[in-house]
């Protein structure tokens, strides 16, 4: 398994993968290796982060903030993914939620471009 850790401040809020994902991964959203993305947002703020993956039957097993995994994301079509897809682009879109310090509701969404 893969991690990764995606800095806000630096790439802004767009990952694009390049390369064929080679296992399942995490994703990790934060501010830099520094600063937490908690520090660069303010409650009520809504945040969304897209991530291009070339699947190549991979998938995104955690999306995390700071570190933490967000178990609570609510999902277009009630489920998770579990797995990727064998061809094309899947882009996941995470629409982040500030509702307190280090607390959020993460409203998720996986679909393949072939």
């Amino acid at each position: 398994q893969q991690n990764y850790n995606h800095d806000i401040l630096t790439y802004g809020e767009i990952f694009y993968g390049v390369t064929n994902a080679v296992a399942d991964f995490t994703f990790n959203v934060r501010g830099n290796s520094t600063t937490t993305f908690n520090d660069i947002t303010t409650t009520g703020k809504t945040t969304t982060v897209t991530v291009y993956v070339t699947a190549n039957s991979k998938y995104m097993t955690e999306f995390r903030i700071d570190g933490t995994n967000q178990t609570g994301i609510k999902w277009a079509g009630g489920s998770a993914p579990s797995s990727g897809s064998s061809s094309g682009v899947d882009v996941y879109s995470f629409t982040i939620m500030k509702t307190a310090a280090n607390t959020y509701h993460v409203f998720g969404n996986v679909t393949n471009f072939a």
